[in-house]
Parts: C-alpha cells; sequence; structure tokens
C-alpha cells in the first residue's frame, strides 16, 4: 500500500498463512479507512497521505522505506508511479496544493477538506465535518475515519486501481431504467450490485481491477466486509421503536384507562439475520435435529474442495499470465458448476444411492460441507457395505494409473508430523487429524460410533512431495466421485447416533477466513441485492427448510405494535385478537382434512395466508416443522407444547385439554392422564427425609427449593403431603411472640401461616406462589410487601444508623478521588457510566461498600449487581446479572432485557440512584447493550431514550487480566470482540484505575499481575513461555496424584471433618476427565460409607411419541452422554466430601453456582450439607434430586 491516502483496519493472520496455501487476511471487528494529519508527529516517521507533503525531495526512497519487507523494488518504477498520480490523481493534486501551502508562514493552522465533489484549504476552525466530508488538520495525533459510504473511500485507499481518482460506491446512483421511465420496487443501486458490477470482465473495459493481483485480493475481501458493514448500519439505524406484549396484558390496561402504547410492553429489536452469527446457527442445529427426526440420522458426510488446477481454470488465467490466486472470483465460479453437477449425481443420477434429503450448504467457497440422508434402502448398514463406497488406500498403480495418480494429487493428508513438522495441520507437535492413522485389516465401527476405514499393511505406497507415504496417511473417498470430479472429495460414513451432534456442529460452526464468491442464478445473471434469501439462507431445491411453529395460552399471543400506537385503537383492530395458533383451530371445524392432523403434521400439508389471516391447502411442496422449544420453568405453556404433539384436529383450546372425553383443567393434569409426567413421590420421600434431621425453617427452604427449580410436577399433591411437617415451629413461635402458652391454631389457619412463609421466602427471589397455579395462595399476603413495590422496599430495608457506622468507618480508610468523582455525577442526576479497573486485591469490593453505604444511608436506592452468583454474595444486597435485571439467556446482539413499562422493577429501575455491576469483563457486550436499549426504554426521564443506561449512573468494576466471556468454540479475535471494551458503551464510558495493592502477598500479586499484562517470561509469537516459581511447584514425587493431593490436602483423613480446611484448598484441572480421576481418589482416602447417586435420563416423551428414530436413544446411551454444566450419570459422595454447586439455586441461602459445601449427611433422596464459601459460611442447607436438561435445548 505504498501509494494509498489511508490506513486499513486488516490484519494479516500469520498463523495460518503458509507458503504452500493462499494468502489469507484475518479481518476482526468492523474494517475501516483511517486518515491521519498532514504531518507526522514529532520523531514519528512519514505514513500514507504524508508521504504526499513531508520531505517530498526524498518521496521515493521514503515510500520505499514504508515496504521494509521488500528489498528490491525499484526506484524508477516508483518514480514514474507518483508522477502519473501527480499528474491524474485529484487526490494527489489537493494533497500536493497543501504542502505547498504549508510553506507558508503565516498560515499556523492548516485543515484539508476533502468533500464530494472539490478540495479546499481551510485555515482556522472548521464545523464538525459530516460523513461527506473528510477534514485532515495539520498535525494531529489523532486518526480520523472515514465513513464507508464517502464516495472517495475506496480511491483514498487504492488510488493505482483508481488513478483518476473515479468515485467509489455511493448511495444515490440510480438503476439505469430507472431513467428510462421503468418502474421498479427499488431504483437505487446497492452497494452488492456495484461490487458486482465492478467484478465482471468486459472485453471493452480496462482489467486493471481484475489483474492487479494480491491487490484485487484485499479489495474483494474488503468489499465484502463493506457490503456487510452496510446492512448492519441499515438495520440498526432503521428499526422503527417497536414494542411486544401480551394480548391479555393490553386489555387489561385498556380496561384500566391507561391507553398509552409507551406504558405498556417492552421494547423489542428486530433480529438481523446474517449467515454465521450465534441466532443463525443455533436454529440451524435445531432445524437439522428436526430433520433427523423426520427422516433418520444422516449417511454420509461429504467435503468438496475446490482444485485450483482444474483445466477451465488454466484455460482462462494462462493466456493473462496469472494463477488461480489472483483470481478467485474464477474459481469459485467454476466451483459453482461443478458442485452444482456433483448435486445433480448424487440427488437426480443417484450415484451413491437414492437421497431423501440433503442439509446444509456451506457459503464458504471454495469448499463445501454436505450431509446425505439416503433412503431406507440404500443406508449401508454394514461395515461391509461401507467398503463398497469408501476407500482409503492406495490402488493399483499398474491396473488403474489414472486413479492412482487422483489419489496422489487430491487424496493424501500431508505428509505430516515427524516427516514434515511444518504441516498446517500440524498443532503442538501433533497432526489435528490424527493422521498417520492405524493399519487395519478390515472396516469396523468403533464403540463411540465413527468408522475405522480399512488401511491394510500391504507395502503398497505413494510418493507426495519427495516423502514415501502408505495407505496410513489416506484420505477417504469414492471411486466415482473422485475420477469425474478430479478434487479432493472427501467422504466419510456417519450413520450412527454418538456422531450426530458433532457432525451437525461442525457444519454449522461458521468460518472466520473469507474468500470471495459470485454466484449466479439458474439463468447465469447475478441475483439482486435485496433478495435476502440470496445472502442469508441459500437452500437447495431438494432441501427441506423447517418451520418453527409458535404457539401460546389463550390471550397470551404477543402484539406488536409502535410506541405511540394508543392501546383502544389496537383493540378495536378485530384480527389483533387472531393468531396463526387459533387460525389453526378454526379451520379445523370447517376442514375434515385437518381433523386427523397434529399441529406440526397440519403445517406439512397446508400453508398459512398472512394477507386473509388462515390457512390454506398447500399447492405443491413439502415441509418439515417443528414446535418452538420452551423450558419446563414457564409452566402450563410447557405441558400445552407437550398436548401439541399429540392432539389432533382440536377446535378450542378446551379441546387439547381433553382426554378420553374427560376435559381437565389444566394442561399439566392432561400430561398426567396422557402419562407424560412422572409422579412426586421421590420429593415427598426427600422431605421425610430430611424431616428427621432438621426443624421446619430447613424444611420450608427444601420446598421452595423444589419450587425454583420446577423440579416437581405437581407441587400442589407434594403440599398436601408434607405441609404439616413444614409447620412445626409455627405454633412455637407464636404462642412465644403473643405471650399465650395454651394458644391453639387449626389446620386451615395454620396451612394460611405456612404458605404466609413459603411465599416470603419466593419473594426474595423474586418469585410468587401466583407463580404456580395449581399451589394454594394465602389470605393476607399483601402484608408480606410494601403497599406500592416490594422490590423497592427491600432495597431500602437497611439500618440507617448502622449504615452511617459502617460508612464513616469505610470512608475514614479510602482514597476519596474515585469516591468523589462518583458520587458527584449521581448528585448531579446527569447520567454517566464508569470502568473501576483493578487487578484482585486493590479494593474494588471495597469500594462498592463505601459508595453503597453513604447513598443508602440517605435512603437512596444502590442496585448491586455481579457477573457470577459468587461475586453476588461479596455485595451487600448483591444480586446476580440475569435474576435482578432480568437479562434473557441465551443473549443476542438484538435482545433486549425482560422488564416490562408499569413492572415493580420498572419502577424501581426508575428510583435507583446508582447500579453497579461487579466482574463486568466476564459479560458478553450484549448483555451491557440489552440493559441499555431496556434502560432507555422504561426510564420516564424526557431525554432517557438519547442518553446511555436511559441517563442512570452505571459503575462496572473488573480485571479484563481475568476471565472474559466464554464463546464456545471461539477464536481468540470471537472472545475479544465480545468483551465490553468492544462495545459501542465503551465510548461513552470514563475508566478508573486501581494500582495499590491491599493484600499482604505482593510477590505473588506480582507476579500474576505480569502474567496478565503479559510480560512475563519470553513472548513468541502471540505465545510465551512463564517459568512458575520453585515453591509453586511440586518437584520430587513418584505418583502425581498423591503429589498433588497430599500437596494441596496434607493429612486429609484427620482434617476431613473440619470445614475451615476446605475453605481456602482446591484443586483446578484442565479437563472433566482429569477432575474425576483426582476426585475419585481425594473420596477413597475420606473414611466412611460411600453412597453411589445414579441420574434417570430420559427424553422428552412427547419427543419419542412423535419420531420413531429418537425411540431408537437406550436409557444406556443417555447414561453416557456427558455435557457441560451437568454432572455425570453416576456421582458418589461420603459424609465429610467437599462438593459444589453447578447452578444457582437459592441466592438468599447463599445457593449459586460455584457454591463450595461438605457434606453432612446422606439420604436416599436428599443430602445435607454446609456452606463453606460466600457470606454464608456455616448455614446448613437441603439440595434434593433435580431435573436439569442441557443449556443447548431447542
Amino acid at each position: 500500500m505504498m501509494f494509498a491516502f489511508t490506513s486499513t483496519g486488516i490484519k494479516f493472520d500469520k498463523t495460518i498463512s503458509h507458503s504452500i496455501c493462499p494468502p489469507t487476511i484475518r479481518i476482526q471487528g468492523q474494517p475501516c479507512h483511517r486518515i491521519g494529519s498532514l504531518l507526522p508527529m514529532p520523531g514519528k516517521e512519514p505514513k500514507f497521505a504524508q508521504l504526499y507533503i513531508y520531505e517530498t525531495e526524498n518521496e521515493v526512497q521514503n515510500r520505499i522505506n514504508t515496504m521494509s519487507h521488500y528489498n528490491e523494488i525499484e526506484a524508477h518504477i516508483v518514480s514514474n508511479l507518483q508522477k502519473m498520480l501527480d499528474e491524474n490523481n485529484a487526490h494527489a493534486k489537493s494533497f500536493r496544493m497543501a504542502r505547498d501551502r504549508l510553506t507558508d508562514t503565516e498560515v499556523h493552522n492548516v485543515r484539508l477538506k476533502l468533500i464530494a465533489e472539490v478540495a479546499a484549504l481551510i485555515a482556522g476552525d472548521i464545523d464538525a465535518n459530516s460523513n461527506r466530508d473528510i477534514i485532515v488538520e495539520t498535525q494531529n495525533g489523532q486518526l480520523q475515519r472515514i465513513h464507508e459510504l464517502h464516495c472517495s473511500y475506496l480511491a483514498l485507499q487504492y488510488p493505482l486501481l483508481f488513478p483518476y481518482r473515479e468515485d467509489g460506491y455511493r448511495p444515490d446512483i440510480l438503476h439505469r431504467d430507472t431513467l428510462s421511465g421503468t418502474k421498479r420496487k427499488r431504483n437505487r443501486l446497492t452497494m452488492r450490485e456495484w461490487f458486482a458490477y465492478r467484478l465482471q470482465c468486459r472485453p471493452n473495459e480496462g482489467q486493471t481491477l481484475l489483474h492487479s493481483r494480491k491487490l484485487f485480493q484485499q479489495f474483494v475481501a474488503e468489499g465484502y466486509t463493506m457490503i456487510e458493514s452496510e446492512r448492519l448500519s441499515y438495520v440498526r439505524n432503521n428499526q422503527k421503536k417497536l414494542r411486544v406484549d401480551k394480548f391479555y396484558s393490553l386489555q387489561q390496561s385498556s380496561d384500566a384507562g391507561n391507553t398509552e402504547g409507551l406504558s405498556q410492553g417492552k421494547r423489542i429489536i428486530l433480529p438481523s439475520t446474517f449467515v454465521g452469527n450465534p441466532r443463525y446457527m443455533d436454529q440451524l442445529y435445531f432445524d437439522g435435529i428436526a430433520i433427523c427426526s423426520h427422516v433418520g440420522f444422516p449417511n454420509l458426510f461429504i467435503t468438496f474442495t475446490c482444485n485450483p488446477n482444474w483445466p477451465e481454470i488454466h484455460r482462462l488465467l494462462t493466456p493473462l499470465n496469472l494463477t488461480s490466486i489472483d483470481r478467485p472470483e474464477i474459481i469459485s465460479q467454476i466451483f459453482k458448476l461443478k458442485y452444482e453437477q456433483m448435486l445433480s449425481d448424487l440427488t437426480k443420477n443417484h450415484l451413491l444411492g437414492k437421497v431423501v434429503a440433503l442439509e446444509f450448504q456451506k457459503r464458504g467457497l471454495p469448499h463445501v460441507h454436505l450431509l446425505l440422508f439416503l433412503h431406507a434402502n440404500n443406508k449401508y448398514p454394514s461395515p461391509n457395505d461401507i467398503g463398497h463406497i469408501i476407500s482409503a488406500e492406495i490402488p493399483s498403480q499398474e491396473d488403474d494409473p489414472e486413479l492412482y495418480k487422483l489419489v496422489q494429487n487430491h487424496m493424501v493428508h500431508g505428509p505430516c508430523g515427524i516427516l514434515r513438522p511444518t504441516s498446517p495441520c500440524m498443532k503442538e507437535g501433533k497432526c489435528s487429524q490424527f493422521y498417520p492413522k492405524k493399519f487395519q485389516p478390515i472396516t469396523l465401527i468403533d464403540g463411540d460410533g465413527y468408522p475405522v476405514y480399512c488401511r491394510r499393511n500391504i507395502g503398497q505406497t505413494i510418493t507426495k512431495n519427495w516423502i514415501i507415504i502408505d495407505n496410513r496417511c489416506i484420505v477417504p473417498y469414492n471411486l466415482k466421485l473422485l475420477k469425474k470430479y478430479q478434487a479432493h472429495i472427501n467422504i466419510e460414513w456417519c450413520n450412527q447416533t454418538t456422531s450426530i451432534k458433532y457432525l451437525f456442529k461442525y457444519i454449522n460452526k461458521g468460518s472466520d477466513r473469507v474468500t470471495v464468491a459470485i454466484v449466479h442464478d439458474d439463468k447465469g445473471t447475478l441475483p439482486h441485492a435485496n433478495t435476502l434469501n440470496d445472502e442469508i439462507k441459500e437452500y437447495l431445491d431438494c432441501r427441506y427448510e423447517p418451520k418453527r411453529l409458535q404457539f401460546h395460552l389463550p390471550g397470551q399471543h404477543s402484539v406488536l405494535y409502535q410506541d405511540h400506537d394508543d392501546i383502544d385503537d389496537l383493540l378495536s383492530n378485530p384480527s389483533i385478537s387472531e393468531s396463526k395458533f387459533i387460525a389453526w383451530m378454526n379451520i379445523n371445524q370447517a376442514f375434515v382434512e385437518g381433523q386427523s392432523l397434529t399441529y406440526s403434521e397440519f403445517v406439512t400439508k397446508f400453508v398459512y395466508n398472512q394477507k386473509q389471516r388462515c390457512w390454506q391447502l398447500m399447492k405443491k411442496g413439502y415441509t418439515i416443522v417443528r414446535l418452538q422449544w420452551v423450558p419446563p420453568t414457564t409452566g402450563e405453556l410447557f405441558y400445552l407444547r407437550m398436548m401439541l404433539t399429540i392432539s389432533r384436529g382440536p377446535i378450542s383450546f378446551e379441546d387439547i385439554r381433553t382426554v378420553d372425553g374427560v376435559e381437565y383443567p389444566t394442561y399439566r393434569e392432561t400430561c398426567f392422564a396422557m402419562g407424560f409426567l412422572q409422579d412426586d413421590r421421590e420429593f415427598i420421600a426427600a422431605i421425610k427425609e430430611a424431616k428427621d434431621w432438621s426443624s421446619a425453617p430447613y424444611l420450608r427452604n427444601l420446598f421452595v427449593l423444589l419450587l425454583l427449580t420446577g423440579t416437581m410436577n405437581k407441587p400442589e399433591q407434594v403440599w398436601e403431603k408434607t405441609w404439616h411437617w413444614l409447620s412445626d415451629d409455627i405454633l412455637y413461635s407464636h404462642c412465644r411472640s403473643s405471650s399465650t402458652p395454651g394458644l391453639h391454631i387449626d389446620d386451615s389457619n395454620m396451612m394460611n401461616l405456612v404458605l404466609l412463609e413459603v411465599e416470603q421466602l419466593l419473594q426474595a427471589n423474586q418469585r410468587s406462589l401466583k407463580d404456580y397455579p395449581s399451589m394454594p395462595y394465602p389470605e393476607n399476603a399483601n402484608l408480606l410487601t410494601h403497599a406500592d413495590n416490594g422490590l423497592i422496599l427491600s432495597e431500602l430495608n437497611f439500618n440507617n444508623e448502622k449504615l452511617r457506622s459502617e460508612f464513616l468507618n469505610l470512608f475514614s480508610q479510602m482514597t476519596s478521588k474515585i469516591y468523589n468523582q462518583i458520587i458527584q455525577v449521581v448528585n448531579k442526576n446527569e447520567g454517566g457510566m464508569f470502568f473501576l479497573y483493578g487487578y484482585g486485591g486493590t479494593g474494588k469490593t471495597f469500594i462498592w461498600k463505601t459508595l453503597a453505604t453513604s447513598l443508602r444511608v440517605d435512603n437512596k436506592i444502590v442496585i448491586m449487581v455481579a457477573s457470577s452468583g459468587i461475586a453476588s454474595l461479596l455485595l451487600p444486597g448483591g444480586r446476580t446479572t440475569h435474576s435482578k435485571l432480568k437479562i434473557t439467556i441465551p443473549i443476542f446482539e438484538d435482545s433486549t432485557c425482560n422488564i416490562h413499562q408499569g413492572t415493580q422493577l420498572a419502577e424501581l429501575l426508575n428510583e435507583a440512584s446508582l447500579i453497579i455491576w461487579d466482574e463486568a469483563p466476564m459479560a458478553h457486550k450484549f448483555f451491557f447493550e440489552a440493559l441499555d436499549q431496556s434502560l432507555r426504554d422504561v426510564i420516564k426521564a424526557k431525554s432517557s431514550s438519547d442518553k446511555i443506561f436511559g441517563g442512570k449512573v452505571m459503575v462496572f468494576g473488573g480485571d479484563f487480566r481475568k476471565i472474559l466471556p466464554v464463546i464456545p468454540r471461539g477464536s481468540r479475535s470471537d472472545i475479544v470482540n465480545a468483551t465490553i471494551n468492544s462495545s459501542y458503551l465503551w465510548n461513552h464510558c470514563h475508566v478508573l484505575t486501581l494500582s495499590k495493592n491491599m493484600q499482604e502477598t505482593v510477590t505473588f500479586a506480582k507476579w500474576i499481575l505480569n502474567i496478565g499484562d503479559g510480560i512475563a517470561g519470553q513472548q513468541n509469537d502471540d505465545y510465551g513461555s512463564i517459568e512458575i516459581p520453585k515453591d509453586l511447584l511440586i518437584i520430587e514425587y513418584d505418583d502425581p496424584l498423591y503429589a498433588i493431593v497430599n500437596s494441596t490436602f496434607p493429612i486429609l483423613s484427620h482434617h476431613h471433618t473440619n470445614p475451615e480446611y476446605f475453605q481456602a484448598r482446591a484443586i483446578l484441572a484442565s479437563t472433566n476427565e482429569t477432575v474425576q480421576q483426582v476426585n475419585d481418589y481425594i473420596l477413597s482416602l475420606i473414611l466412611g460409607e460411600q453412597m453411589e447417586y445414579l441420574s434417570a435420563d430420559y427424553m422428552d416423551k412427547s419427543e419419542t411419541l412423535k419420531s420413531s428414530h429418537f425411540r431408537s436413544l437406550t436409557t444406556e446411551f443417555l447414561n453416557s452422554l456427558t455435557t457441560s454444566g451437568l454432572p455425570n450419570h453416576s456421582i458418589k459422595i461420603k459424609i465429610g466430601s467437599p462438593i459444589m454447586l453447578l447452578r444457582n439455586l437459592d441466592q438468599i441461602q447463599g445457593l449459586c453456582n460455584d457454591t463450595r459445601l461438605i457434606v453432612t449427611r446422606l439420604a436416599k433422596h436428599a443430602i445435607a450439607a454446609d456452606i463453606i464459601s460466600g457470606k454464608n459460611i456455616g448455614q446448613n442447607v437441603y439440595i434434593p434430586r433435580m431435573s436439569m436438561s442441557p443449556s443447548q435445548s431447542p
């Protein structure tokens, strides 16, 4: 980029660039072009546009010096190009003009203003520039970003491609037929169409761009990101201010006389649908599972990679003296043609057998991943059958020389390993694809469900890169496909349930390396860019697209409306009470064809007419559907979904609740009648066991815990059989409080008092017995809450005198600078965002407590949250962000918090003076952006929508050296891009820094800090070698398990009953397998009888009724699965064992994710334990068996 005026944000990825591979560009975040000042800062070398002004007498050499890795650049070529630009390029002339003016000593402050048509020099101040203006100051260390829609955006970066400063893309370019009067839905050219036009080869035009080799590759890659950036900007800037609320909620609001739409519901943001974003990938995965439930599991997994040496490519490029790397768009076009031909061979000519479906075209040309679902007669069920279509051996050169040559050129892995350690597949000294494989005399299926192909040791060899290799390095292939397409076509057999999840995840994992693709439609012309299906989802003709069916309880369908809509006007629209789900029940009254079908089956034969709001018979085609998944904690909605899998032709909600002529009052009762749900006898037994150990308050906590986890199917039945055990202390406490020894309380009043206690415990967790419709609700329950808002009362429920004393003590110990800066902003009530940055031990928690007490003394509300349950326990009145602020999980770019106008939480946020969020770097930036959007909506101040976080003062804290957001299968750049300092909010943040370590272990803290700062040890290509101090290492040992356990837990057998012994001790491991080994060893050292608890794993019964394919999953198979966030099938425990919770159960009791406990009692259905971490140390709790499901359920 010797002649470029601007810098680019593109970074070349050296870690994946190899001499044998095409050059790769890695783009992180949003690329942009920036331009600096006219002159370099003192002591700095001139760069980019500065080369046109500074020391132009040595300009040629200065330009050559910028390209330090090129030492053979010829000066006369540089000089000629420079002269060419000076004579013809308008931008070059503008900067030369600035150079001449800067020699005039009378001009002290010169700025160059590049606008759409002309360039002008202006002395003195200039008003704020627009997107169409570029203003370059005389000398400034700041870089100015150039907007992508500026017509000179590309010309400034690529002056050799635009030597006459030709305009790039502009939003006002009209289609040619617009001028002729032809009517079009869209008259202006999109950026995608502009780039498509520029990339076409026309015989009557110059070919400079297409022949510019690496510059062309960068131009294409940047064009892709510009198109995506434009679409993202459009979505962000053209969102209507939409709200959503339930139909019945709007009716209640209208009945109460509140008709302002802005006062109801919650803000939503329309999602942006881009290939590769997390929501898109998750939905495709669930769609794939839906296809499996219909046609069975896939049989063949094919990877087809472009061959850059295809004769068609050589015919086009050799006359131009170009290689395949120089013209990626030609490779993509030819690959697309061959790929479509291969699809035809597979689906129409049945080259590998009759295909039922073909799933997932990956957009990352020039390669594609395919899953083939074969007909039942072509499943290749045995290893023998697999061998007929898949080979992993070197063919005989004498018998088939053509195949031998093709295998040699395309189907040899590597070589790698010790034969060639520099191979791209080598990671940490090992092949990431596990080559070379072992010799294998026959094809078989291993215990994990993966094929082990026949690779015989018969002396057959082949030479690749002057290295002799054998069958162990041959990639599985199909003879027919390889001969016809002469490219790398890897084919794998995959018809095993244990491999299905991996395969769908692999295909949907997305790509962080981009190769340009110009895809033509069936007519051979470029498709219009406004056809969103072309950009977002490109399905094959033979592919089934699963539809996601929405459903709802009576009156609870969502209504979408705009901020300023009148609720009465909304309700007067007859169609607002209708929904697609209700229309299905209505049409069942008229159509006999639909009365024998379930909801899912119905949609395979009928299509919904959105305009007429009715269902109509499908004239052609077919589709697969799946009911949208909802978690068990949604109660009746979850049970309604269960019934919809078997209910046929219902005409009303009551019909769905009817089984064998009996109408049940709830959907849950209906599910019991169908045998979908298990009984709750084990939970009754758990409470019965626990009553022999402890008092009634502990039993009430245990019952509330069962409610909070959604474990009981019929909580009212458990309540009826156990409530008298939960009431043992009620009479005694009332006798004492009333000083009436002979007080008598009848059963109905006693039950009401116990219900009041349960309700109080639930309200502490922001839940209520009203959330469980089958449970009785206590009389006079309103006495428990503030007349207006219980949440506000709980935030004001502090002892002011105690707080004042605590504040004076805290304030006397701290530096007041940071405290004063935040308090001043709070008192001004103008809003603001702060980030308190400091590593462990610098006093962040100390400042949190000081800020909270100083404001609470004056009866101001301070909301304190943390990203993890453990961190929240350290804050006075702290909660997790998810529970307090209703942040949705999973989170996406367009998510908002589940905070509705008019709710108690919305009122609490309006009254809050300060919100403190600890351990913020752990959370994804989407969490903060969702809260920002929600606070802008619910805060009632007039200007709240224009201020970040609605004008509230937000103070975040944490250390970026610690754990950053967890991005499953994410790269380093994915993780960095997910942090809070990558959010648009960071531009408004004031960073405050703590640096003084208040802990005693200064030396150790400094060493840890150096590791976090990346300055410990020697760095080498983003990796560092860190020398661990010898006093932290275990050097001499024979048995590593014994050594680490004995070092961490010395004389364990004598101390295992002492909770304090375990409080400051833990062993960390990198894998769950190692954790299991350590746990088993420690358990063997603890004296006492061991109990083994086994999980009861089962598939959702409604799913197994719907699909016979899932009925084949045995209990043994389910027991063998291990997944993150769930315990293994077998857990072995002894009294005295240290254990850790894996989920948040009850934060009031201190039962949070990662809470550590010591087991004190073991029973068949429950365990008792003492908490040994957090602020609830010493508290005894009871943990029952509970239902758990993987976090990524559909």
